[in-house]
């Protein structure tokens, strides 16, 4: 057992630019290392499945007038920077974009509607590891289709 520290730092923005419009945009910097360890040999190695780097970007906009009223659609785009996949850093898993969008109707103030494609571009993509022998694969292209009620 030893001593992690992870120090970094992270940025976001959000704006309504138009009437039912959301934009989102956030970055991160992590910088996570093995600082003490009884194996001297971890010590300064990255802690494994943490990228140094991150960004979310998003985008809804949902219609609040007219014959369409109650319509949304969005999406998002994901990125998961290079990381070590174990705790020797013996190999990385690489860096992904992931995107995702959906769509959605209000029926009433309290039933809604949607439909979501995540992976868009249907890659093939590793969320985390814990060995050579232990790699996790994201999900495929993911279709979803969902009612929501609020009471």
């Amino acid at each position: 057992m030893g001593e992690q520290v992870s120090k970094g730092f992270e940025l976001s923005a959000a704006a309504r630019p138009l009437e039912g419009m959301m934009l989102y945009a956030g970055y991160s910097y992590i910088d996570a290392e093995t600082t003490k360890d009884t194996n001297p040999d971890l010590v300064g190695k990255h802690i494994r499945n943490i990228p140094r780097h991150g960004i979310v970007l998003r985008g809804d906009y949902e219609v609040r007038r007219g014959v369409l009223s109650g319509f949304s659609l969005g999406g998002s785009g994901t990125y998961t920077g290079r990381r070590a996949a174990d705790i020797d850093e013996s190999f990385d898993l690489p860096g992904y974009w992931r995107f995702d969008a959906q769509m959605g109707y209000a029926v009433t103030p309290h039933i809604r509607l949607g439909a979501s494609v995540e992976n868009l571009a249907d890659k093939r993509y590793f969320t985390h590891a814990f060995s050579a022998f232990e790699v996790w694969p994201g999900a495929p292209r993911t279709w979803r289709v969902n009612m929501t009620t609020r009471f």
